[in-house]
């Protein structure tokens, strides 16, 4: 899975934490809540085995910074709707599937991953897609990304042994803008995720295979 880094590691000034709080505090909250309001409930488990997987929809956020609640609150809000934009996509498309959204606080990756794999074991689920939404302050780009993930493991001996564990990724989707306040008004976390799963529910319907990279420019 990706890695996180601090804000501060990465020299995110700031400048550019006081523009998400002017820009963002009061528009993501009610993004996210319209989100869920919106997502139908998953569909019931099927009793044809060959459908009866599930996809766990993995959000996180990179950009913590220590002692910056209401800076960290707001890149939680953002992850929470790309990541409820990308569920809802799958679910309108009969993809029975889960959210498991950690907070940027949460930087301890080996525990975050053996949490993710517990629950794919739990859910019998044989996919992660992965959503984050993070300041690459380094490349000066807000960036957005999907990545699909194999759950191996879960079945056939290997499964008793107790190892199931995520595979390399299968698909690599990223959108990009300026890191800047233009680009932080025009972002709709919500609905680019949605966008961002759609292409790739598309992609399948095309014939396209697991193992592919795509990338853009990100909006709404």
């Amino acid at each position: 899975m990706t890695r996180y880094r601090s804000a501060s590691a990465a020299g995110v000034s700031r400048v550019f934490a006081h523009v998400i709080a002017l820009v963002l505090v009061m528009a993501l909250p009610l993004c996210a809540a319209t989100a869920r309001a919106q997502i139908p409930a998953p569909p019931p488990p099927s009793t044809n085995l060959a459908e009866a997987s599930c996809v766990i929809v993995f959000g996180h956020g990179r950009n913590f910074e220590p002692g910056q609640a209401a800076h960290n609150e707001q890149w939680d809000q953002i992850n929470l709707a790309f990541n409820e934009g990308a569920l809802l996509a799958l679910r309108q498309a009969g993809w029975r599937s889960s959210s498991m959204v950690l907070k940027v606080s949460a930087t301890d990756l080996r525990r975050n991953l053996q949490h993710l794999v517990a629950e794919a074991e739990r859910q019998a689920c044989t996919r992660v897609l992965e959503t984050t939404v993070f300041a690459d302050a380094e490349a000066g780009l807000l960036k957005a990304c999907l990545r699909l993930y194999p759950v191996q493991g879960l079945t056939g001996p290997r499964a008793a042994a107790g190892v199931a564990h995520i595979g390399e990724p299968l698909y690599t989707s990223e959108r990009a803008l300026d890191l800047s306040v233009r680009s932080l008004e025009r972002l709709r976390p919500q609905a680019l995720g949605h966008a961002m799963a759609e292409d790739y529910l598309a992609g399948r319907q095309g014939g396209a295979v697991d193992g592919v990279a795509a990338s853009g420019a990100a909006g709404s």
